[in-house]
């Protein structure tokens, strides 16, 4: 008569090489991906430098008014990061804001706070970079 032995599913075995081998590969090509996706969904955002204006400047807050064009026909939210530098390139304040851009030319108009008062902000010359900001893993 022919016995028939049950698996031992408790027993511990080791996870095959391959398998290994191929989770490793899918991470690093995954990751790859994600990086080139990345790039790609920030090329389509283009920031018009020469429209940058600044509305209201008083000792708290600057609006700044600018346009940013989506070339694609699908709506984007991405991170935006918007900094007010003085004339000797000084960082006087930076925020990062979400923002929704629909097809074509977009203008926005942002009221930026600043972290302390700036009793003689009115006599010096700002200027504003604004730069798209990548989404991280």
């Amino acid at each position: 008569m022919a016995k028939i032995e049950a698996i031992d599913f408790k027993r511990r075995r080791a996870i095959p090489t391959i398998y290994k081998t191929l989770l490793v590969l899918f991470c690093i090509l995954g990751i790859l991906i994600h990086s080139f996706w990345n790039k790609k969904r920030i090329e389509t955002l283009l920031v018009d430098h020469e429209t940058i204006m600044f509305e209201e400047i008083n000792k708290q807050s600057v609006i700044v008014n600018f346009v940013i064009t989506n070339t694609t026909d699908i709506e984007k939210t991405e991170k935006i990061k918007i900094e007010i530098v003085d004339q000797d390139n000084y960082l006087i304040t930076s925020t990062i804001k979400f923002l929704t851009f629909k097809s074509g030319k977009n203008l926005f108009s942002e009221q930026i706070r600043f972290g302390r008062r700036y009793p003689d902000i009115e006599e010096k010359k700002l200027r504003a970079l604004i730069s798209i900001q990548p989404r991280k893993l």
